[in-house]
């Protein structure tokens, strides 16, 4: 009861305190002692552990720690504090055993953390643990010259550079990637050395009474779904993930990286940044433009911390946020000023102080942990649990209590949990009730919010004047129309006027990637590609009529009007071209897709957008208009001729979200306990009555789990998302939040790009090519250099994806794409995807279906893997478009009829609509690939016909000649 009303208290005074900035008293910074702590926490098993024990190693593993912290010459000591530590860690991450040695270096397996999967790997009797002790000890040498006695830096390298710099000898030592998986308890190896490790260190610097403080930030997909350009998408997600670190920062320093369990601070690139300038770390490479690019940080943390310094810890993230929120905002104000040349007045002022202040929400609970197990279980059972039902988790704890060793309060890591998602879900209920009034108009972005403006545009058409005369023309990044709100100008600017501008101009100086493809670009940029290919073959024709059209538009236009940026691909393949014809590749790049149609050469429209860069004879602007049109029919029609195709007009934006990430991250999907044990282990066990039962109940959440989820998201962000959309097919990456992806994709690679990211989201995969596996894939992704964790195979993620005309309204399509993805959940049941094709006639149908269906066990149809057979008989005209229009008219006859009888009339349909070129083997291959084991499977797994005709005309769209 006590602890209830502590967290109730805590949750009402917030909604007193949130708008306060007044700072308490408290830590900024670690001093020496909680250093010295946590070196030792992190120390107090060595990395090797799980090949030692058991060997002839003089006083065990503790000695060996011992070794290594002389090694740095630290005192050879493990304090008290960090062997309670360990144990409470121990207790909150395994299963408490006593006994049940599993020679694991003869009988080597881990278990996917997620998933419960095991894999047994290479024997490890082979590798000689002297050699790895060695290794171990040159690395430790290695830190020591490089930091001395900075004890700081000591710290902060053993928690993040010590993994890297082991991995890096992997060749030397024999060890491979194995360093990352070594398990921190060989009988539970479904956690590594390296988590139970931070864990301890995070437990340490919270002692002797710890707590949790989890913390929220918001608004989130209000904010980042307000667009009117592609880069405003990326924008909105980089700005809650860089507030989100400057959140976590607080904790960071004051307390330590290690102290915040979610989500994982190690190899965070706003980390690592922060590791090399702030702290002088070294042996890590500063992150690239690409990855400091990416927003990848959640709204949200969870960290465990002293209890008397959480709830003031709290206050000061608060404080953080809002102050580093300002600075960006007013940063962008003074820089539009002067870009603007806008002399502020008392209305101007007022209108960014009013919606800075009132934008951010901030949002936190405190629990504090306790001593004590019993009292608290006693309580949560009381206030938590329905007394009707069995509690399993009793169970479990009263079978340690038996034959483990005692229980602690880390046991009740899960209930913990649990117990502070319910506090900050109450305070998320507790409304501030603060009204904001925001007079006279709308903003174009965020319609809730007023456009900025001087005192004396109160009326619309003095607004509208001094948005078109003094704030478009001297800022290039607005776009016509616009009339845009304080966080809206923000979120357009703050990359270039904060993020990459100088120091020395109020910025941080960063090198990151601000220009993003627009949808004309996204549309037509399989056509730009075959182009620029062709370009060093040779053909005269090509290279004159390409570098005449780029002349012309270039010419006619503003660079600011002309250009969008290309690509990855297709910046790529200029790349390439541009090694035998310099430069004019990327001049064609480099164009928006917008210039490669003729509507958009419309001459009032020109007349009205181009006043300024034509001032002269009117005459001048419709000569150059006229001159563009030719050289692009001339393009065209070439191009055309010699099979290279004409531009698109469609293009794809994805959104996939993982499935019931709340609950994977409460545990609800965890492993049974059966599953995580080495099986030398659980046959043992299983031979004692209570254990029977007990394997079968679910593994308790823990703190390994939450590293392990954030570690699978931050590598599938980091690492896997990007590559699969923009380094193997045509598309763009706007953002990645770990399980949270958008992009915009090329049709020609549409249904790739989504079969390979819900199959590397959860390792769908096998074999050292990664090949799709849905049904028995492993869990881990195959790197260049080793494997790469992912969510597991009882993981699953939807997605929605919006086809759309590059003109149809980004908002509309985003909404679509949105909406498609709310219908694979609640529709068609999660782990599913919905593709709305949208026509610029207006016609509007949505075919969707699960990623595929089993049977018996095995796989019945991979429902993408036949979309895209479909469509490339379609493309290669081994079929007639035809089919799909007279396969929907046959299917209201055909409804209700058994299943023989539809596969009969399909095959009787398909083959009137066969190309006669093809021969009658031939033609029998095709009926059995597109529709013996693709479309009546499709239909024996419950897709109706009416939705595999849709299918179907979705296929036929996919394959034109445009759209390839």
């Amino acid at each position: 009861m006590r602890l209830l009303i502590r967290l109730s208290t805590i949750s009402s005074r917030l909604s007193k305190t949130l708008r306060k900035s007044t700072l308490g008293k408290g830590r900024s910074a670690m001093d020496t002692e909680l250093i010295l702590r946590k070196i030792r926490a992190l120390l107090h098993d060595p990395p090797e552990k799980a090949l030692i024990l058991g060997r002839a190693i003089n006083g065990g593993h503790e000695e060996r720690a011992k070794a290594l912290m002389e090694r740095l010459g630290l005192e050879a000591v493990i304090p008290e504090e960090v062997k309670t530590a360990d144990r409470i860690a121990s207790a909150a991450d395994r299963v408490s055993l006593k006994g049940f040695p599993t020679d694991w270096p003869e009988n080597p397996l881990i278990v996917h953390p997620l998933s419960g999967k095991q894999f047994p790997i290479r024997s490890l009797a082979t590798v000689d643990y002297r050699t790895v002790m060695a290794s171990v000890d040159d690395v430790f040498s290695d830190v020591r010259k490089a930091y001395g006695d900075d004890l700081e830096k000591l710290y902060l390298s053993l928690w993040r550079e010590l993994l890297p710099r082991l991995d890096a000898k992997r060749e030397e030592d024999g060890m491979g990637q194995l360093w990352e998986v070594l398990p921190a308890d060989t009988r539970v190896p479904d956690h590594s050395i390296w988590e139970h490790r931070r864990v301890t260190s995070a437990i340490a610097g919270a002692l002797p009474k710890p707590a949790f403080l989890l913390f929220a930030l918001g608004p989130v997909q209000s904010f980042i779904a307000a667009a009117r350009k592609t880069q405003d998408l990326w924008a909105g997600s980089y700005l809650l993930s860089f507030l989100s670190w400057q959140a976590m920062k607080v904790i960071a320093e004051a307390w330590g990286p290690d102290s915040i369990i979610f989500p994982d601070l190690c190899g965070q690139p706003f980390a690592d940044l922060w590791l090399i300038e702030e702290k002088g770390l070294h042996f890590i490479q500063k992150p690239s433009e690409e990855m400091l690019s990416s927003p990848t940080l959640p709204n949200r943390f969870l960290a465990i911390l002293p209890v008397d310094e959480a709830a003031n810890l709290a206050r000061r993230v608060e404080e953080r946020v809002r102050d580093v929120f300002k600075t960006i905002c007013f940063t962008v104000k003074e820089c539009v000023e002067r870009e603007a040349n806008i002399t502020p007045d008392h209305e101007w002022n007022r209108i960014w102080q009013r919606q800075v202040e009132n934008f951010l929400e901030t949002y936190w609970a405190v629990l504090p942990w306790g001593e004590d197990y019993k009292p608290f279980l006693e309580t949560f059972r009381t206030w938590c649990q329905p007394m009707q039902q069995p509690w399993e988790f009793a169970s479990i704890v009263e079978q340690y209590e038996k034959t483990g060793y005692a229980p602690n309060i880390g046991t009740c890591y899960s209930k913990l949990y649990a117990l502070t998602e319910r506090g900050l879900g109450s305070r998320k209920a507790t409304r501030d009730f603060t009204q904001h009034v925001e007079p006279h108009f709308k903003c174009t972005m965020f319609a809730e919010l007023e456009p900025v403006h001087l005192a004396e545009h109160t009326d619309f058409g003095k607004l509208r004047e001094f948005w078109n005369r003094q704030m478009l023309p001297r800022l290039p990044l607005l776009r016509s129309g616009e009339r845009l709100s304080a966080i809206a100008l923000t979120k357009r600017l703050a990359a270039v006027y904060y993020f990459k501008a100088s120091k020395e101009d109020g910025g941080l100086g960063w090198d990151i990637e601000t220009s993003f493809p627009s949808t004309s670009t996204m549309a037509t940029s399989s056509f730009k590609r075959r182009i620029i290919e062709a370009l060093p073959n040779g053909d005269l024709k090509l290279f004159e009529r390409v570098n005449r059209y780029t002349r012309c538009v270039r010419t006619l236009l503003d660079d600011d009007r002309a250009k969008s940026a290309p690509l990855p691909k297709v910046a790529e393949a200029a790349a390439r071209a541009h090694k035998k014809i310099p430069d004019r590749p990327w001049d064609f790049a480099r164009l928006d897709g917008d210039w490669l149609f003729e509507e958009s050469f419309n001459k009032r429209d020109l007349q009205r957008e181009l006043t300024e860069r034509w001032k002269g004879d009117p005459s001048d602007l419709e000569s150059a208009r006229k001159e563009a049109l030719e050289a692009l029919a001339e393009l065209l029609d070439f191009a055309k001729r010699n099979r290279l195709g004409t531009p698109s007009r469609y293009y794809a934006v994805l959104v996939m979200d993982g499935d019931h990430m709340g609950k994977w991250l409460a545990g609800e999907f965890a492993p049974q306990l059966q599953e995580i044990l080495h099986p030398n282990v659980w046959n043992e066990l299983k031979l004692h009555g209570e254990w029977q039962k007990l394997g079968e109940m679910q593994r308790p959440l823990n703190p390994s789990l939450h590293l392990a989820i954030s570690k699978a998201l931050r590598d599938f962000s980091l690492l896997t998302a990007r590559r699969i959309v923009e380094k193997e097919h045509l598309g763009k990456l706007i953002y990645a939040g770990g399980d949270d992806v958008m992009a915009f994709v090329s049709l020609c690679d549409l249904p790739e790009v989504m079969r390979k990211l819900r199959a590397f989201f959860t390792g769908a995969l096998k074999g050292d090519e990664n090949h799709v596996d849905w049904i028995d894939g492993s869990g881990f992704a195959r790197t260049e250099t080793g494997f790469q964790l992912t969510m597991g195979m009882t993981a699953t993620a939807s997605m929605g994806v919006a086809i759309a005309h590059h003109m149809q309204d980004l908002g509309q399509t985003l909404n679509a794409a949105r909406a498609e993805e709310k219908r694979a959940k609640d529709v068609i049941g999660r782990n599913a995807f919905s593709i709305a094709l949208m026509k610029r006639s207006g016609s509007h149908e949505s075919f969707g279906a699960k990623w595929y269906y089993a049977k018996d066990g095995a796989l019945h149809v991979d429902t993408l893997q036949c979309l895209i057979q479909w469509r490339d008989a379609f493309s290669r005209d081994d079929v007639s478009p035809k089919f799909a229009y007279v396969f929907r008219e046959e299917a209201r006859a055909l409804s209700g009829l058994p299943h023989e009888a539809v596969a009969k009339e399909a095959h009787r349909l398909l083959g009137r609509h066969l190309n006669g070129r093809l021969s009658k083997d031939e033609k029998s291959e095709i009926s059995r690939r597109l529709l013996d084991e693709g479309l009546l499977r499709l239909f024996e797994s419950g897709v109706s016909l009416d939705d595999l005709g849709k299918f179907l005309d979705l296929a036929v769209f996919l394959g034109r000649e445009e759209n390839r």
